[in-house]
C-alpha cells in the first residue's frame, strides 16, 4: 500500500522545481469545473510560485495591444468615470488576463500541455458525475455541500458545481470543443473509448444544464472543427454523432418546458437589451459599473417600457457580453475586447496552411465564444472568462509545440 501511494504521489507531483510546477498546473485544470472560489486559489498558488522562483515570464500573444488598452481603460473609468473607485466590482475581468502570462509560463513542453487536458477532463466528468447525482435525487436553492437536496427539491436545471445553469453549461461546451479535436489523439489519452466518453461527458453537462444559447453555438463550432474533414472522419461517423447529438438535445428539451419559447423572437432578452441600449446611450463613454447598473436599468426599465411589474425589471444584467461591457466600462472597452477577438481570428486564418487542425479549432472555439455571447453573460463571470482564455491559451501553445517539433524533424533530417 505504501509503494503504490509512493508511486502516485511521485507522478503527481515529481520532485524538484519543474515537479512543482507540473503539480500546481494540474491542480488548477482539474479545477476549472469547479466553483470560483477553487480555481481562483490555485491559480494564485500557481502565481506565487512563479513569482518566488523568478519562473514568470512575459510572452506575446495575439492580441496583447487589446488586452492592455481594455484593462487601461477599465482602470482609467474607475479612476474618472461617474463612480471613481466603485467602476469595477472586484476587478474580475481586470485581474483574470493573468492567466495568460501564468499559463504561458507553465505550459512549456508537451508533457505539461497533455497533463493539463487530462486533468481538464476528469473535472468534467467530477462536475458531470455530480450533476446526474443533483438531477435524479434533487438540487437545493441556496450553497449547500454539493448543492445536493436531501429533500427532494428540485429545479429545472442542474448546476454541476456552479451556482448558475448557464455557466456550467458554457464550461462544459468549451471541454468539448477541445476534446473534440483531440478524438484521436493518444497522448491524450491512450484507449479511444475514454477518449469518446470524455467527449459525451463534457456534451452531457450541457444537456442537463438546458441553456439554449450554448448548444447553438456548440452547433455552429462544431461544424467550423469538421470542416475539411469530412471525408476523413466517413459518414458512418458522422450519422452516429448526429444521432447522438439529437437525442441528446431532445432530451433537453424535454427536460426543459420552454426550451423552444422565444428562441426565434428573442421576446425575453429584446426588452432587456432596449432597456440597456438606453442606460448605455446616456452613459457611451464611461459605462456606469457593473455593480451600479442594476438601479439605471431600472429607471430605464420605466422610460421604455412603462411596467414596473414585468419580472424582467429586476434583472441584474444585460445578457449579452458585448453590451454587458459597453454598459459597464464603455465602448472603448467593448472596442477593445472586439479587438482582441479580431486579432485571434487573423491568428487562425495566418496558421491554416501549416497548421490547419489547431487553426479549425481556434475558428471553433471563437465561433462559440462569439455566438454563446450575443444572449448570455459569461465575461463577468470568473470561471467562464477563465475556461475561455484557457482555451485560446491552450490553443496557442499546441500551435508553438506543433512548430517546434517540424523544426526538429528538419533539424535532424
Amino acid at each position: 500500500m505504501l509503494q503504490y501511494y509512493q508511486r502516485l504521489t511521485s507522478k503527481l507531483m515529481p520532485a524538484g522545481h519543474s515537479g512543482i510546477l507540473l503539480f500546481l498546473l494540474s491542480l488548477f485544470a482539474l479545477t476549472l469545473s469547479f466553483r470560483h472560489a477553487a480555481p481562483h486559489t490555485t491559480l494564485v498558488l500557481l502565481l506565487l510560485y512563479l513569482f518566488v522562483t523568478g519562473s514568470l515570464r512575459w510572452q506575446s500573444f495575439p492580441g496583447m495591444l487589446a488586452i492592455m488598452a481594455f484593462i487601461g481603460w477599465q482602470l482609467l473609468s474607475n479612476f474618472i468615470g461617474p463612480f471613481p473607485g466603485q467602476m469595477l466590482e472586484s476587478s474580475g475581468t481586470t485581474i483574470s488576463w493573468l492567466i495568460i502570462p501564468i499559463l504561458l509560463s507553465t505550459l512549456s513542453n508537451e508533457k505539461s500541455w497533455y497533463r493539463f487536458m487530462q486533468c481538464w477532463s476528469i473535472g468534467i466528468v467530477l462536475a458531470c458525475g455530480l450533476a446526474v447525482l443533483q438531477a435524479i435525487i434533487g438540487l437545493d436553492d441556496n450553497l449547500a455541500p454539493w448543492r445536493i437536496s436531501t429533500a427532494g427539491e428540485q429545479w429545472d436545471r442542474v448546476v454541476g458545481f456552479q451556482s448558475r445553469p448557464w455557466v456550467f453549461s458554457y464550461l462544459g461546451a468549451i471541454a468539448a470543443i477541445l476534446f473534440a479535436s483531440m478524438i484521436n489523439d493518444e497522448k491524450w489519452w491512450k484507449h479511444a473509448y475514454v477518449r469518446y466518453a470524455l467527449l459525451l461527458s463534457a456534451v452531457f453537462c450541457m444537456v442537463l444544464a438546458q441553456i439554449r444559447a450554448p448548444m447553438i453555438a456548440l452547433l455552429v463550432a462544431f461544424m467550423h472543427l469538421l470542416s475539411g474533414n469530412f471525408q476523413k472522419i466517413g459518414l458512418k461517423k458522422l450519422l452516429l454523432a448526429a444521432i447522438i447529438l439529437s437525442a441528446l438535445f431532445i432530451l433537453s428539451a424535454l427536460m426543459r418546458d420552454n426550451m423552444f419559447q422565444g428562441l426565434g423572437s428573442f421576446n425575453g432578452r429584446i426588452p432587456i437589451w432596449q432597456a440597456t441600449l438606453e442606460v448605455l446611450q446616456n452613459n457611451p463613454l464611461w459605462g456606469v459599473g457593473r455593480s451600479h447598473f442594476q438601479g439605471f436599468y431600472m429607471e430605464a426599465w420605466d422610460v421604455v417600457h412603462n411596467d414596473p411589474k414585468n419580472w424582467l425589471r429586476t434583472i441584474g444584467h444585460p445578457h449579452s457580453d458585448y453590451l454587458s461591457l459597453a454598459v459597464y466600462y464603455g465602448l472603448p472597452a467593448l472596442l477593445a475586447y472586439l479587438g482582441f477577438l479580431l486579432s485571434l481570428v487573423r491568428w487562425a486564418w495566418n496558421i491554416r496552411l501549416v497548421d490547419p487542425k489547431t487553426s479549425r479549432t481556434m475558428a471553433a472555439v471563437l465561433s462559440f465564444v462569439i455566438i454563446a455571447g450575443i444572449a448570455e453573460n459569461y465575461i463577468d463571470f470568473g470561471i467562464t472568462f477563465y475556461a475561455m482564455l484557457t482555451a485560446y491559451i491552450m490553443l496557442y501553445k499546441r500551435h508553438q509545440l506543433h512548430m517546434q517539433s517540424i523544426e526538429s524533424d528538419t533539424n535532424s533530417g
